[in-house]
């Protein structure tokens, strides 16, 4: 006897970012109910994400979930079923709403540390929170192979950031590269380097992979779609970025992911997973947002994090961990 589809309803995140981090919860729920069927609603900038999971019979994407008219739209398109379970993680607010055996609803005050813990913890899985992680399917896998064909481990870059206070110097980047890269003995020796960013961080790519040889950097299009990004990370043996999207899709993809944090609290916006480790310099988030309220000074809040801590920080992450193409 065929069971009948367990009918699951995930409202992700509008948010990209906050959407990877919540995106473990799929695999986790296949492995716990077999016979689980998703419908997965997202934004214009997450939906997209998760077009490859298995199990899927819906994707919509809806522009946002705010607002009584977003609201009414989106329950008039899910409110012919009963839902054997809804996740409301993104904040829409209608799980009320919809005809359903069981509802999950994270909120924003329910979010006091790591958004990935937060929603482990509403379907009781703290003690074993599932990981970030995203499907890709065969041809873009094929399709990253033959992009990354090539001699020699890959280190991944991603120096960019939506405000100039959470970037760390690009000449910084350039400086560890080097020394992970071209120093004889070094890990990462006869090695290569793609830098991850869209357009606006055109300067500090360029800046980042200037000392390294031409022959060395795999070129990247500043255009490139975040999951085939994704896929590419899924090759790397190492990624270095600080408070921004591909640090997170980085961690989900299994990539050792050192993230480097200033005017950020890492404790919520640090990507999760197990081979993550989070670097900042002596000052504390507390202690930035007291020098920098607003969080808006044209500046870099990272300057005190030196070249010498990331380095130690990313030799000790490639020890620790086994490159995942090998």
């Amino acid at each position: 006897m065929i069971a009948r589809p367990f009918l699951i309803l995930v409202i992700a995140p509008l948010d990209p970012g906050e959407a990877i981090a919540v995106s473990g919860l799929i695999p986790r729920l296949l492995h716990e109910i077999p016979n689980a069927r998703f419908t997965i609603v997202g934004g214009p900038e997450s939906a997209h994400l998760f077009a490859d999971t298995p199990e899927l019979a819906d994707l919509i994407t809806v522009p946002k979930y705010d607002g009584v008219g977003a609201r009414l739209s989106l329950t008039g398109k899910l409110s012919k079923r009963t839902w054997g379970l809804i996740l409301d993680l993104g904040g829409a607010g209608i799980s009320g709403w919809l005809k359903r055996k069981r509802r999950a609803e994270l909120k924003v005050s329910e979010v006091l540390d790591n958004r990935t813990l937060a929603v482990a913890r509403i379907l009781g899985f703290e003690d074993d929170p599932p990981a970030p992680f995203l499907y890709t399917n065969p041809e873009l896998d094929a399709a990253a192979d033959e992009a990354l064909a090539g001699e020699g481990q890959i280190l991944a870059m991603g120096p960019g950031a939506e405000w100039v206070g959470r970037v760390w110097p690009a000449e910084r980047y350039g400086q560890v590269a080097s020394q992970l890269m071209m120093v004889p003995g070094a890990p990462l020796v006869n090695g290569r380097i793609v830098a991850f960013g869209g357009e606006m961080d055109r300067d500090a790519i360029n800046d980042s992979i200037f000392p390294l040889p031409r022959k060395r950097i795999i070129s990247r299009p500043y255009a490139q779609e975040l999951m085939t990004d994704y896929a590419w990370l899924k090759r790397c043996r190492l990624y270095i970025g600080g408070d921004n999207i591909w640090t997170q899709a980085a961690a989900a993809a299994g990539c050792p992911t050192l993230a480097l944090f200033g005017p950020s609290d890492d404790h919520i916006c640090a990507p999760f997973g197990p081979h993550v480790r989070v670097v900042r310099g002596p000052r504390d988030f507390e202690t930035l947002r007291a020098l920098d309220p607003e969080f808006s000074f044209q500046m870099s809040h990272l300057t005190d994090l030196t070249v010498e801590t990331v380095l130690t920080a990313a030799r000790g992450l490639l020890l620790k961990t086994k490159d995942p193409n090998a």
